[in-house]
């Protein structure tokens, strides 16, 4: 019982570092769009704008990721170890 409620918080943690490794659609938008707007207006000067793409994958959140699915799995198949 104690290990199936271990992986039901272990899954809303990996959920949430999932989350924060994914860039921002509406920023990788605004970039893309501000990339055809000057190429499309070369000769209008365009204000700089300091948009741009990043995206949260140190290295630091991959070992997180990878201890959180490790955790899980193992919480996992000591709970069905447990129904057996």
């Amino acid at each position: 019982m104690q290990s199936a409620l271990l992986s039901a918080i272990t899954s809303a943690f990996v959920i949430e570092t999932q989350a924060m490794a994914q860039e921002d659609p509406a920023t990788t938008s605004a970039v893309v769009l501000m990339q055809i707007l000057k190429q499309l207006n070369q000769s209008i000067e365009l204000p700089e704008t300091t948009l741009s793409i990043e995206t949260v994958t140190s290295a630091d959140l991959r070992v997180v990721n990878t201890l959180y699915y490790f955790s899980l799995a193992l919480s996992l198949a000591v709970s069905i170890a447990g129904l057996l």
